[in-house]
């Protein structure tokens, strides 16, 4: 992301699997998943099932050369099924990891100094599913949780940083999202978003904004029930967007301090449109899918303390690890939707 208030040229978003299923879960607020560089899991940790392509076709070459050299010994088979239990329970502590496991890359968070890159490389993951509802409701989470920023900031009187946060959506994820909804047949929204840029960049006045701002919801949310996506679906777009919150948060808040207002900001609005959305599922009537969301709300709510203020007072102090508190509730709502599958 950028600091400026004009949309940001278009990106080509990468692959970031989101197939991932959590294997184990903590008590506790769960901290396991670090946004850096992966490293072993503790046994507290949550756990997430990668589908390491790459990894498996290693140990097929290895088995393949133990076969033409006759070393199928007992040392190695007892080698090999420690390897294969590393592999079911040493799975990637970070959601980068998970991630990579099926595209070959990792997202780790940029330094401060490259918050807007580390931004929209941590959205990316969260429109990135081969499966088009997930990718779609991911899309549409961003979208929402950067305009909730910037309708906030704007009734705050920061007119700066409603414009950045406005301008983000059309020039950032909807180039991508409008070709996935061709795709299913279903109508876009770009003029809605146009309109709500010029009446909140503008200068219109704050009754356009605000009627502007509704249009662009209501068109959202039209389009999440025209998906009529299943509850496993919804749920995995939700995990995903938390995954996209929590580096967003790594970027946004380093050595316990803000270091960038704008990502933690994002951050604070992807959780935003994931409560809500998790809330309207609790009150399905499937008692399934009411019990899961019900626990996935509990989950999130562990990261409430993690957003004070919508702008932290100066000085303001976070837990070094915080992140990763956003981490582990991505992996207990993951973990939730499997309950509906």
């Amino acid at each position: 992301m950028t600091d400026k208030p004009t949309p940001s040229s278009p990106r080509l978003w990468r692959g970031l699997g989101l197939g991932a299923a959590a294997l184990g879960l903590a008590a506790g607020p769960a901290a396991a998943l670090s946004p850096s560089a992966p490293q072993a899991p503790s046994a507290q940790s949550p756990l997430w099932h990668v589908q390491a392509e790459s990894g498996e076709q290693g140990e097929a070459a290895e088995a393949g050369e133990a076969g033409e050299q006759g070393e199928a010994s007992a040392e190695s088979g007892e080698a090999d099924e420690a390897a294969a239990e590393t592999g079911e329970a040493g799975e990637a502590p970070a959601a980068e990891a998970g991630e990579a496991g099926e595209s070959g890359e990792a997202a780790a968070p940029a330094p401060a100094d490259q918050g807007g890159e580390a931004g929209e490389a941590g959205e990316s993951g969260a429109m990135a599913s081969e499966n088009p509802s997930v990718a779609i409701l991911g899309a549409l989470g961003l979208i929402e949780g950067h305009l909730r920023m910037g309708h906030e900031l704007a009734q705050a009187g920061s007119a700066d940083g409603a414009a950045t946060h406005t301008g983000h959506p059309r020039g950032e994820v909807y180039e991508t999202l409008e070709p996935l909804l061709e795709a299913q047949g279903l109508p876009g929204f770009e003029e809605e978003l146009e309109t709500l840029e010029n009446a909140q960049i503008g200068g219109g006045t704050p009754e356009e904004a605000q009627a502007a701002y509704d249009a662009v919801l209501a068109r959202v949310n039209a389009t999440r029930e025209a998906m009529a996506a299943t509850p496993a679906d919804q749920f995995a777009a939700l995990s995903a967007l938390l995954q996209a919150a929590a580096r967003e948060y790594a970027s946004g808040i380093q050595g316990g301090a803000v270091a960038e207002l704008e990502e933690y900001q994002d951050a604070r609005g992807f959780v935003a449109v994931a409560r809500d959305q998790l809330q309207a599922l609790a009150g399905s009537s499937d008692a399934k899918v009411a019990d899961a969301a019900s626990d996935a709300l509990a989950a999130l709510a562990e990261t409430d303390p993690l957003f004070p203020a919508l702008v932290p007072e100066d000085g303001a102090a976070f837990p070094g690890d915080a992140s990763e508190v956003l981490y582990g509730a991505a992996a207990r709502v993951e973990l939730a939707g499997l309950q509906v599958r």
